[in-house]
This record gives C-alpha cells, sequence and structure tokens, in this order.
C-alpha cells in the first residue's frame, strides 16, 4: 500500500553500505524536511554500522593475533618437528585443510638445487596411513609439485582440474592423492632455503 518512498543512501566514507528506505500510505508524504531528517539519520546509521563493522575486524584481528601467539609460543617449545606441524596445524587455518606436509631439502637450496626431498612431518585430518609417510624420499625432479616451488613466496593451485601448469601427469599423482587444491610454502630461515610446507 505504498504511496510515497524515500531512499536514502548509507554512506560511510566512500562506500554504500545499504539503502534507508521508508514508506508512507499517503501520496506525497515527505517534506523537504523529511529528506533532511532522513538524510541525517542515515549518515548517522552508516557511521554507526561502519564503527560496528570495524570493531568486528578489529575483534577478529585480536584473536587471531592471540592464536598465532598461542602457537607461536607451542611451536618454540617444541621438541621435534612432528610438535611444530601439530602446532601450526591447531593454531592456524591449516586445520581447515585435508593433510599438510613437511618436506626437508638434503641440502639449503643456494645456487645448486637440491638432489631430493624428505618427508619430515606429516598431519592427514581423515587418514589412517598416509600416502607419504614420515621418512619417504622424492627425487628432486620427480617430486609431484616441483614446478610450484618458489622461494620468494606461497604458490597455490586453487584447482587442480583448470589450472594451466597442472599437466595431465601432475594432475593424475594429485587426483591419486586426493588433491583438488595445492598450497606450497617454502621453509626459510634469512635467506636459506631448506624445505616446503
Amino acid at each position: 500500500k505504498t504511496a510515497a518512498e524515500l531512499a536514502v543512501p548509507l554512506i560511510a566514507g566512500d562506500e554504500v553500505l545499504g539503502v534507508l528506505d521508508v514508506q508512507s500510505d499517503e501520496v506525497n508524504y515527505f517534506t523537504e524536511v523529511d529528506i533532511t531528517a532522513y538524510t541525517t539519520l542515515a549518515y548517522q546509521v552508516a557511521v554507526a554500522l561502519q564503527n560496528a563493522r570495524l570493531y568486528s575486524r578489529a575483534q577478529q584481528a585480536l584473536a587471531e593475533a592471540e592464536a598465532l601467539y598461542q602457537g607461536s609460543a607451542v611451536i618454540s617449545a617444541a621438541q621435534s618437528i612432528d610438535d611444530v606441524l601439530q602446532a601450526l596445524v591447531e593454531s592456524t587455518a591449516l586445520s581447515k585443510l585435508d593433510r599438510v606436509n613437511v618436506l626437508f631439502f638434503d641440502q639449503p637450496w643456494e645456487e645448486i638445487m637440491p638432489e631430493s626431498l624428505t618427508v619430515g612431518a606429516v598431519w592427514e585430518k581423515h587418514a589412517a596411513s598416509s600416502t607419504a609417510p614420515v621418512g619417504t624420499v622424492y627425487p628432486f625432479g620427480s617430486f609431484p609439485g616441483f614446478k610450484f616451488l618458489d622461494r620468494s613466496g606461497a604458490v597455490v593451485v586453487s584447482d587442480i582440474l583448470t589450472d594451466e601448469r597442472v599437466d595431465a601427469n601432475l594432475r593424475t599423482v594429485f587426483q591419486r592423492l586426493g588433491m583438488r587444491s595445492v598450497l606450497v610454502c617454502p621453509l626459510k630461515a634469512g635467506n636459506e632455503w631448506f624445505g616446503i610446507v
């Protein structure tokens, strides 16, 4: 039964957060005074919404920082690579994944490429036994994710079925391992690159 409507954007800074929409069943109900009042109200609502969003983000960032701090303390106290991996999984988003492996090069990768990678620790969410248990050695060139190794940062393969970097052979290996997406992060201390997660 709306006969008159006033819609005012909720703007905070340069962002439109939504619309304050008011309606009346009377024709020509809204006056210039109403427009001014609702525009002021819309501004105040937008600022309140923006503040609530910022507060929520700050709370989330604080919770994440606390989790990382606690995880860092556990990692620092770890007595084995398995303890380190478990602490990483428990204190980060790695717990949302299906499998996390820590692999070490047989020598730090500087100018000379390592000859092999060895599985140093494995965490799997569902499997009773790992498809690549601790101690598995991969000759460097035949490691399934070889082409995704990058010392400068993480490499993400969002979908092995559509990523152009994944050839048919590698796709088959990944599928056999039950992988659909892959994240490969370098393990470095200073400038020394000694493995991957």
